[in-house]
């Protein structure tokens, strides 16, 4: 699913709402699944986002980890889960938008 997602949270900390509007846009190919992670030992859910160009399965964001949809309307999502970074896990929140094929 092609998506722009815009991050919620810095170094794991909430973003003042005010400052939502002027933040960086993510665009690409949107994943949520059930996966084994071997940092946490445990299988959890995964949110992804890639670049949506054929052959360019790179990442655009770290992987979110625990990943839980919190809200989907009309739409837009928004995901909250965590991201390890450096060893440390830090709280992370996308907000998606769904864009048209």
């Amino acid at each position: 699913m092609k998506v722009e997602v815009k991050l919620l949270s810095e170094k794991g900390r909430a973003v003042p709402r005010a400052m939502h509007r002027n933040r960086r846009r993510y665009t690409g190919a949107f994943s949520l699944q059930e996966m084994r992670n071997s940092e946490l030992g445990r299988s959890c859910f995964v949110a992804n986002l890639h670049c949506d160009l054929e052959g360019a399965p790179e990442p655009l964001l770290p992987p979110l980890l625990d990943a839980t949809v919190i809200h989907a309307e009309a739409g837009r999502l928004r995901v909250r889960g965590f991201e390890m970074l450096d060893g440390l896990q830090l709280g992370q929140t996308w907000e998606v938008k769904v864009l048209p094929c």
